[in-house]
């Protein structure tokens, strides 16, 4: 499943190499991160949606692209939330904080696509994979249901005390990339509250620890 063919003969240095306790992002490419966003605007009805309810949509792209293939489709940087996780970037967009003539701020809380989609050239096939993904297992759900599945996975509620603890003055904390490779509880509250099922492939204990590494490796080579 996934790499685990090509991983399991990687070499015994990159095997052995320990967890790194700083996130690690892959650089920011603005031009593609604009694009996803903008590309899932172009899909929703009237091009325009609540913020978070894109923002959500384009965490489970992520999501999917981060396990399948190792990096998110965006490019972004995740902060967890009390909300859920947050692509940092597009959120600095969609709140008016970062200007780009594509997506324009509407309202306290909306965006609305301006003209046509830019940069779609940039989209590989499993970026447009992983959309697909997004938009046909959770359109459907509003932008507070989208938020509420979002905290059924163990990448976000690694977070969840400290972000509602009243005593804490952090309000967001940086994501780790491969704690996306973890699986969410399938009796999990959030799922038997919206009557669905998780729509995320496992992932074996075995070819967790060979993604970890392996994009370990990654980070080795990219900082």
């Amino acid at each position: 499943m996934y790499f685990l063919k090509t991983l399991c003969n990687l070499p015994l240095s990159i095997m052995l190499i320990a967890q790194k306790s700083d996130p690690f992002f892959y650089p920011l490419d603005e031009h593609k991160t604009i694009a996803i966003a903008e590309n899932v605007l172009s899909r929703i009805q009237d091009k325009e949606a609540n913020y978070m309810y894109l923002l959500k949509l384009i965490f489970f792209a992520d999501r999917y692209h981060i396990r399948k293939y190792l990096r998110p489709a965006t490019s972004d940087r995740y902060i967890a939330m009390k909300r859920g996780a947050v692509a940092s970037y597009l959120c600095d967009i969609c709140r008016g904080d970062e200007e780009t003539e594509g997506i324009e701020p509407i309202g306290n809380f909306s965006v609305r696509l301006v003209g046509e989609p830019r940069y779609q050239d940039e989209l590989s096939e499993s970026d447009k994979e992983a959309i697909d993904f997004a938009l046909e297992k959770f359109q459907k759900y509003s932008e507070f249901a989208l938020s509420d599945i979002s905290h059924a996975y163990p990448e976000w509620k690694k977070y969840e005390k400290q972000l509602f603890d009243p005593e804490e003055t952090k309000k967001s904390f940086a994501m780790h990339i491969e704690d996306f490779l973890l699986d969410a509880d399938p009796e999990d509250k959030m799922f038997r509250q919206y009557d669905m099922v998780d729509p995320y492939e496992p992932i074996s204990d075995e070819e967790r620890e060979i993604l970890k590494n392996h994009l370990y490796e990654i980070q080795s080579q990219v900082a």
